[in-house]
């Protein structure tokens, strides 16, 4: 077995890896500042340190001894596994099988297309070389391996969510409800600005991805071009008396037959799944939804006999 358990075979194997010749953090080492984490979802990205880089600035000043010196002055030792040091590993017989493990463990590790690979993460107490194997205390694991997910990927992922989500058109709702109404007389319109969200898994988390209805451009089938506007309008009521331009809505002028239409622009959001907070995705989506037609009457006042004398 290339498991020995001693603070001298361990010195010569992870300080090495854990710090260069300065006692700053190896050259090779990816920067995982930040990951997804989807147990604690208050925010977007947590912290997620490595270990090896924090702790090496703190003996890096004035360190002119070997790696195994320094380790020795050392209270604890950490060690995050990574492909690099893995590597750097392999086929060796002094290396402890705390090391062993996490690399196989990241060997193993199966991260969604667009997620890095973290090992685990552990430290072990220095002791002098002299201690026998069987004294030796066993590493501290301090962190699991997990799939790293940074802000950009998730926000990538997030944008083809939403350039691939299926929309729903804005409904069309126009007044009075019927096949006909009269010239020079105000007919409101309205929809809904209610967004339209989609629980979806990307690169391994629980994320919503939601459209928002952000503008509406209403064609009312004459020469007056669009009416565009942020606001989705409101049903009429007798309560509220006549309505007037002020409302979204239409007035035609001549008699005719008219097809409502009405475009909707989408602006796209994500969150982790149970955040409080949105994040907004790049980029729009539009869809068109057909009103009903209507023919436009004009009325007008005749002069008749009464009938009963």
């Amino acid at each position: 077995m290339k498991s020995v358990h001693s603070i001298l075979a361990a010195a010569l194997v992870i300080p090495a890896l854990t710090a260069g010749s300065s006692g700053g953090p190896p050259s090779d080492a990816p920067d995982y500042s930040s990951r997804v984490d989807n147990k604690n979802a208050d925010t977007i990205l947590i912290d997620a340190k490595d270990e090896s880089a924090s702790r090496a600035d703190e003996n890096s000043s004035g360190g002119s001894g070997t790696p195994v010196e320094q380790a020795v002055d050392r209270d604890t030792m950490p060690f995050r596994a990574t492909d690099a040091r893995c590597e750097a590993v392999d086929g060796l017989s002094t290396v402890m099988q705390a090391v062993l493990d996490a690399c196989e463990e990241l060997a193993g590790l199966d991260c969604e297309e667009g997620a890095t690979p973290v090992g685990s993460a552990f430290e072990y107490t220095a002791v002098p070389s002299s201690t026998r194997p069987e004294d030796v205390p066993d590493p501290r694991q301090t962190d699991e391996a997990f799939c790293a997910v940074t802000q950009a990927d998730l926000a990538a992922a997030a944008r083809k969510a939403f350039e691939s989500m299926t929309i729903e058109p804005s409904p069309v709702h126009v007044q009075p409800e019927s096949e006909w109404t009269v010239i020079n007389i105000h007919n409101p319109v309205h929809t809904t600005d209610t967004p339209q969200t989609r629980d979806v898994t990307l690169l391994g988390v629980d994320v919503q991805v939601r459209a928002v209805p952000a503008e509406f451009s209403w064609t009312f089938g004459d020469d007056t071009g669009a009416l565009v506007t942020t606001d989705p309008g409101r049903a009429w009521t007798r309560a509220d008396g006549d309505p007037d331009p002020t409302w979204i809505g239409h007035t035609y002028t001549r008699p005719g037959t008219y097809a409502i239409s009405l475009t909707t622009t989408w602006h796209g959001q994500f969150r982790l799944t149970g955040a409080p907070t949105w994040t907004d995705i790049p980029g729009q989506a539009t869809t068109t939804s057909t009103g009903p037609t209507w023919q436009a009457l004009e009325m007008r006042s005749v002069l008749v006999d009464d009938p009963t004398g």
